[in-house]
């Protein structure tokens, strides 16, 4: 997550709910983004392949 107060409830809730943590980085920090990317895509191809 970026930092960002748009959705830090509804992340928090998700992340105690399903038991996962997150990590906070800084906004407009593209190093940091990519690597988030990356994750995301990782679960995006997982989601692709069981629907």
């Amino acid at each position: 997550v970026d930092g960002g107060p748009e959705f830090k409830t509804d992340v928090q809730q998700l992340a105690e709910f399903y038991n996962f943590g997150y990590v906070k980085i800084s906004p407009y920090n593209s190093k940091a983004a990519g690597s988030v990317e990356v994750g995301h895509r990782v679960i995006a191809d997982a989601l692709s392949k069981i629907t």
